[in-house]
């Protein structure tokens, strides 16, 4: 099963709930762009993305690419009451267990935040990835279809400004 942990392209602002600013839109077009050339197979991929508009129009360019229709979250990822990180990432965690067991889906990617994205690709590799999560950074790790902590390994990181731009 392959994950991809994205954090969502640049915002136009700060304000609540901004959209993609000049910046994001071209970060966006470039991650849709990657994700046209892996050649993952429609019937295997699942795209998940916060109810956040910057996410969800990220997520957009992605799926637009791949053949695939977003699928929105109200609470992304469902989590307890607290709201911590640890519960965010768990709940996303659950979430893609589900999906794999479920749907028979293992090509999952989750447009997120900086908040948990980072935290979850950190679980399932079972470390602490150094690498920055700038606006539209990409971690593809390869999991077992338990989950589990420590279950999977980076098979590569990358951020939109690695590619060409799109013309």
């Amino acid at each position: 099963m392959r994950v991809y942990l994205l954090r969502h392209a640049e915002p136009a602002d700060q304000s609540e709930d901004p959209p993609l600013g000049p910046a994001g839109l071209e970060q966006a077009k470039r991650l849709g762009a990657l994700f046209g050339r892996l050649g993952i197979p429609r019937e295997q991929a699942k795209i998940i993305t916060s109810n956040a508009l910057r996410a969800r129009e990220t997520a957009g360019f992605i799926g637009e690419a791949v053949g695939v229709s977003c699928e929105q979250w109200e609470s992304f990822p469902p989590t307890g009451d607290s709201g911590a990180t640890t519960d965010l990432v768990e709940g996303l965690i659950k979430r893609l267990s589900e999906i794999a067991a479920d749907e028979g889906r293992d090509q999952l990617v989750v447009v997120g935040h900086l908040n948990y994205v980072p935290a979850a690709a950190n679980r399932l590799m079972g470390f602490e990835m150094k690498a920055p999560f700038f606006y539209g950074a990409t971690a593809c790790v390869d999991c077992h279809y338990n989950l589990e902590l420590g279950c999977g390994r980076l098979l590569w990181f990358v951020t939109p400004d690695l590619f060409p731009p799109i013309l």
